[in-house]
């Protein structure tokens, strides 16, 4: 994939004689003489810098993993979305952390944390990161959501939280 000099993440097979067309037909709007095969993401491994944190238009805190840049078809990726306390948890991340960045069907950088030695000997070096239990933008004490999934800003008032619900209104 990297001598082409565009992003695809796969391609589609289909028959081209007609008579295999109308006999496999298509079910709902799947044509059943096509077949997609998706290629295995790029990765790349680099280093975790930290965490920053964001809130949404809903007061979601949403963590954003930093590390050192990697580059994927010309783009420079040096963050990406940690999704939710809950993805947050299953990382595990600990700061200097060898982290793989997935460039996940060509679109977004995707963090998972590999078991190696590396960071087998980070753990002993350095601590989790811990999530911030007061709101990064107005200090209001967090709230853990009912499944544990998320965690929220219950300030109706909260600076970041109204800056999020403008922007929104403008997309």
């Amino acid at each position: 994939r990297d001598f082409i000099d565009y992003m695809y993440d796969g391609v589609v097979i289909s028959y081209d004689d007609p008579y295999i067309r109308n006999l496999l037909g298509r079910e709902n709007s799947v044509n059943k003489y096509s077949m997609a095969i998706k290629f295995t993401p790029l990765k790349k491994l680099t280093q975790f810098l930290g965490y920053s944190f964001t809130v949404g238009q809903d007061g979601t805190i949403t963590p954003m993993i930093h590390f050192n840049p990697v580059m994927f078809f010309g783009t420079i990726h040096d963050k990406a979305s940690g999704h939710s306390f809950a993805r947050f948890n299953e990382l595990g991340l600990r700061y200097n952390d060898m982290i793989e960045v997935e460039y996940t069907n060509d679109v977004m950088a995707y963090v998972t944390k590999p078991n190696n030695s590396y960071n087998d000997q980070n753990m002993n070096i350095n601590s989790l990161c811990e999530f911030p239990t007061h709101c990064p933008s107005c200090g209001s004490e967090l709230v853990i959501s009912e499944s544990g999934k998320n965690v929220r800003c219950p300030n109706l008032d909260c600076p970041e939280r109204n800056v999020a619900r403008v922007n929104s209104m403008f997309k």
